[in-house]
């Protein structure tokens, strides 16, 4: 199955059937902002107004809506379903447990806009690519963990001059491929950072797919066209199958591009104007497999068929900001004694001295009644005195 996010709603489409399954509705999302959560069997979709909505696959009611810090311009989940990572427009790393709902992580990864994430499929490093030009790749276990206070990126790639559009995995190798505005493809090496191979496009690179067995990488660009790229070593250079965008459409970027597993797996496309296309490893098409729309395709996602029978983990809310104390539970395992301070008793000395001090405050209190009488009975006199000589 495949999610598509359009413009104003999302739709679950069955990809051998070419059958909408069910409608929801949505505003607008980044290219890369949907994905899969499997442990939860929903679909996370953040929108531009800081809200991430999650959606079953089951029903077409949202199975959650929460409210992030900053709005996400692109997620992925781990394949165990536990974590969420989201690259924001500010350039920020949000680490969610979606077990629990909190928030373990936000990094400062970029400078600017996050434009795309990816996950290894041995699950134990993270890319990211940014509007700054730049690829890093962070350690998963340091970016979930506790141990470490600040996480670094392990590598950071500057060979692109542009913003970095778009990024995947090898499936086998320690190898990420990346896409960039200045026209090129580049793979480098993910323990060494260091640039294996340079590959010149004719138009910026939008979205990238490598099939199974490592052995073709596919490049869509802005302007729709789709190169199927030889990655063995016997392959000559220069071999590459380009497909142009269908003639009775306008050309629009591609946003979408994915292997379907298995060794005959075909490369799944999407195109900004609707045009969904299924073509072999070779670059020959084999249909259209989802109807066009009207509106515009904004991001994809592939959900697998998963068994009825797995128990699911219900969805929670995330939490916007890091160890939300109103929305965690919380056990109480020690406490501590308050401590009281105990008065001296007062010795015979200290009683009998606050005694006569007592009767000293008495007296002058007394002498100063004394003197108050006096001063009025002394007015009195000299308001007499006064009316007499008159």
């Amino acid at each position: 199955m495949l999610f598509v996010s359009l413009e104003g709603r999302g739709a679950l489409v069955d990809v051998k059937s070419s059958g909408v399954i069910r409608n929801y509705q949505l505003q607008s999302v980044y290219q890369y902002g949907c994905t899969f959560c499997p442990m939860s069997g929903t679909i996370a979709v953040p929108q531009l107004n800081n809200c991430l909505t999650m959606f079953s696959t089951e029903t077409q009611q949202p199975a959650s809506r929460s409210f992030t810090p900053d709005p996400v311009s692109c997620s992925v989940c781990t394949t165990d379903g536990v974590f969420l990572l989201c690259g924001t427009v500010s350039g920020l790393i949000l680490v969610w447990n979606l077990m629990s709902g909190q928030l373990l992580r936000k990094i400062k990864a970029h400078q600017r806009r996050i434009t795309c994430l990816s996950l290894s499929f041995d699950s134990s490093y993270v890319a990211s690519g940014s509007e700054d030009s730049l690829c890093k790749l962070w350690v998963l276990e340091d970016l979930v963990g506790f141990k470490q206070k600040e996480v670094h990126a392990t590598r950071v790639f500057s060979g692109h001059s542009l913003s970095v559009n778009t990024l995947t995995f090898f499936h086998s190798s320690p190898l990420v491929a990346t896409g960039s505005s200045d026209k090129t493809c580049r793979i480098i090496s993910a323990i060494t950072g260091e640039q294996m191979k340079l590959m010149a496009v004719g138009d910026p690179v939008t979205s990238l797919a490598i099939d199974e067995d490592d052995g073709v990488l596919a490049i869509g660009t802005s302007s729709g066209f789709i190169s199927f790229n030889p990655l063995t070593s016997s392959a000559p250079m220069g071999s590459a199958t380009v497909v142009k965008p269908p003639k009775d459409v306008n050309p629009s970027p591609v946003v979408y591009l994915e292997f379907t597993p298995g060794a005959t797996g075909k490369l799944l496309s999407a195109s900004e104007n609707s045009i969904f296309v299924e073509y072999t490893k070779i670059g020959q098409v084999v249909r259209e497999f989802f109807p066009r729309q009207k509106q515009k395709t904004l991001s994809c996602c592939r959900v697998p068929v998963l068994s009825t029978a797995v128990a699911r983990q219900p969805s929670v809310p995330l939490a916007k900001n890091p160890l939300d104390i109103g929305s965690d539970s919380y056990t109480l395992f020690l406490t501590v004694a308050k401590h009281v301070v105990k008065k001296r008793p007062r010795t015979v000395e200290e009683e009998n001295e606050d005694a006569s001090t007592r009767g000293r405050i008495e007296e002058t209190r007394e002498k100063i009644k004394e003197l108050s009488r006096l001063k009025e009975e002394v007015q009195q006199k000299i308001t007499l005195l006064s009316q007499k000589s008159n």
